[in-house]
């Protein structure tokens, strides 16, 4: 017979034994944790939030002040060759130079005409927009005037209104009086004839007084009436001149907007004009002719063909939008490692020349043409108008920025500007993209404003102006940078 293991005995037997171990190896994991811990604490670099009192280096432009430029690539080329197209359709009526004759900038090429028997018709729609303009304008000016008399009228009525109602009131109260004198005169005599008086005399004197009454009374309602009738009472004249003053404000608008029309069409007409008679945009050569005079063309044609004088240009094509803000009486800047060189812009295509795109010529500096290897492109700044012209060949300015210091949200656009020393949020309302990377600023800046270009900024940050060159980037002041919500641009 085997003997029974105690198992309470057992237990207590291993935990005597082992309990020491177990305590040791626990205190030790807990030790190397508290360590480890320790450690790694120590050595991990905290990320601190910005404070937006310690001042940021940033760079800025002065909106109105700064030439606009938008970046695009152009390809140094020696093929140049420009292609003369035609910008609407008609019959070829004169083409000017011969074939290898030499052509300057800006030299009329060809004449199109809008039926064969010439220009005669357009020029007659023309005289006649002219004098329909001239017209309208007239008509315009007449109304304008009528308003501004009629409102010196209206105050001249209005005076001489007042002074009648003076003079009625004086005569009122003068007739008033001799009433009321007549009225006791009257009683008096009642009084005495009740008391059994027989004096005809008396009698005769009540009558007279009686009718002096009586005319007095017809002496006032016919003041009051030709009054009345040769001034109306205030509401109903206020009534009047209100409608009167939206009849002739109605009328004028009217005409105003038929001037404007007017002025639309003859533009319209002028445009056409314009885009009959074609010129050659570079010096050159004339290489071919397509179209002989008398040929009916359709915009779009290719009319002739004219080899440039440069040997080397840069080359580029750019989108309508682009190619429409483009100014062309500044140099474009060519970047070629590091160094900034100016370029003439000698040609922008007027019609689109390669997949919806526009051509873009550029002579460039005598310093650099001759180094230029055919095939490489480089970095080129377009000058972008910031002057508009508008249908009363008033100027008009255009505000662009970089697109990059635009930011957007679901609700608006913002960008940052300089105030005192802090960079403030302000919303735009943004226009059309230049095609490169400036944006037109329809509201929300004003010519003078300090716009600033420099990322990751935070609202009432404390910056601090500085060049591009002087900006560095503070490698051992390490920023946390929170992912941003909103989407900067377009």
């Amino acid at each position: 017979m085997k003997p029974k293991i105690n198992q309470n005995n057992s237990k207590s037997s291993f935990w005597s034994r082992y309990s020491r171990l177990i305590i040791l190896l626990i205190t030790c994991s807990l030790l190397i944790a508290s360590i480890y811990f320790t450690y790694i604490q120590n050595n991990t670099k905290v990320e601190k939030i910005p404070s937006t009192d310690i001042p940021i280096p940033v760079e800025t432009i002065i909106i109105g002040e700064e030439d606009i430029y938008t970046k695009i690539i152009g390809t140094a080329d020696n093929k140049n060759i420009v292609v003369i197209k035609s910008l609407t359709k008609g019959i070829v009526n004169k083409i000017k130079p011969d074939l290898g004759d030499s052509v300057k900038k800006d030299q009329e090429l060809i004449e199109l005409t809008e039926t064969y028997t010439g220009n005669e018709i357009y020029d007659a729609k023309i005289e006649i927009a002219e004098k329909k303009v001239e017209q309208a304008k007239d008509y315009y000016n007449f109304l304008d005037k009528i308003e501004d008399e009629k409102t010196d009228r209206e105050e001249e009525i209005q005076d001489n209104f007042e002074e009648l109602q003076d003079l009625k009131e004086d005569k009122l109260e003068s007739y008033n009086t001799q009433i009321e004198t007549i009225e006791n005169i009257i009683t008096d005599i009642e009084n005495i004839l009740d008391s059994g008086s027989t004096n005809l005399d008396q009698k005769i004197d009540l009558t007279q007084e009686l009718y002096d009454l009586k005319e007095l009374r017809f002496e006032i309602n016919l003041l009051e009436y030709e009054t009345d009738r040769r001034y109306p009472g205030t509401e109903i004249a206020d009534l009047e001149n209100e409608i009167n003053e939206k009849t002739i404000r109605n009328e004028t608008d009217l005409a105003e907007l038929d001037y404007e029309l007017a002025k639309l069409y003859l533009d319209l007409l002028l445009i056409q004009a314009d885009l009959r008679t074609l010129s050659s945009p570079i010096n050159g050569t004339i290489e071919q002719i397509l179209y002989p005079e008398g040929s009916a063309v359709q915009s779009g044609d290719e009319l002739l063909i004219i080899n440039g004088e440069q040997d080397t240009i840069l080359l580029s094509h750019v989108s309508s939008q682009l190619a429409k803000n483009i100014d062309i009486k500044r140099d474009a800047l060519i970047d070629i490692d590091g160094n900034t060189y100016e370029g003439d812009i000698e040609f922008v295509s007027k019609t689109p020349v390669k997949n919806s795109l526009y051509e873009i010529i550029i002579e460039p500096d005598k310093a650099i043409r001759d180094n230029l290897q055919i095939g490489a492109s480089f970095s080129i700044s377009l000058p972008i108008k910031t002057k508009i012209e508008n249908i009363d060949m008033e100027i008009e300015d255009k505000i662009y920025i970089p697109i990059d210091s635009v930011y957007k949200t679901n609700q608006y656009s913002y960008v940052f500007v300089l105030e005192g020393d802090r960079a403030m949020i302000k919303a735009v309302q943004t226009g059309k993209i230049t095609g490169g990377d400036q944006i037109e600023i329809v509201s929300g800046l004003e010519e003078g404003e300090i716009l600033i270009l420099t990322k990751k900024i935070v609202p009432n940050q404390k910056v601090i102006i500085q060049k591009v060159e002087e900006v560095k980037e503070e490698k051992d002041v390490e920023i946390q940078t929170v992912e941003p919500t909103e989407s900067q641009g377009d």
